[in-house]
């Protein structure tokens, strides 16, 4: 084989590890703590729905941000996580103390996580709010137009802003 197939060969190969390194770097960087994420379905746990006596106590009504996403992610479906949550972070922290709001970042292509795709009729990774009403799914809204608006972060974070205000409105 001649020399210089052998070094374009070498030249593919270290141009193919240092774009695999950076793209697990700027994963790395981008995923939310892990403090952040809430679990990994809707549905009610434990301490969603406590006994009292003989009686049951309802767990509040409470809107669920679930930004559901696949196992490979795009720059893109990242951004778009990103900026939905530092939207609800920055802007809804009292009611996420108050357990009003919840966010939840869940791969569903995971195991056991497949059913979400047809629940909530995903066409591609997608940001869903969930009213959950004593410990249960009452009602969801896919927010399609994070996709419009990826190209421009202050009309992606307005319509953010909007749905919360809209969705956690309904539930007082």
């Amino acid at each position: 084989m001649p020399p210089h197939f052998v070094l374009k060969r070498k030249r593919v190969r270290m141009a193919s590890a240092i774009a695999i390194t950076l793209i697990g770097i700027s994963m790395a960087l981008m995923r939310p703590p892990a403090s952040a994420d809430s679990g990994d379905n809707a549905e009610p746990s434990s301490s969603a729905v406590r006994k009292r006596g003989s009686a049951t106590e309802e767990a509040p009504d409470k809107l669920v941000a679930f930004y559901f996403h696949g196992t490979v992610r795009c720059v893109t479906c990242l951004q778009i996580e990103r900026l939905a949550r530092e939207t609800v972070f920055d802007s809804f922290m009292s009611e996420l103390r108050a357990g009003k709001l919840e966010w939840r970042a869940v791969n569903y292509e995971a195991p056991g996580n497949q059913h979400y795709s047809s629940d909530f009729e995903l066409p591609h990774p997608s940001l869903v709010f969930v009213h959950m009403r004593d410990g249960f799914k009452k009602k969801h809204r896919v927010l399609d137009e994070v996709w419009t608006y990826v190209e421009d972060p202050n009309q992606l974070r307005d319509y953010v802003l909007q749905a919360v205000g809209q969705d956690l409105a309904i539930l007082q």
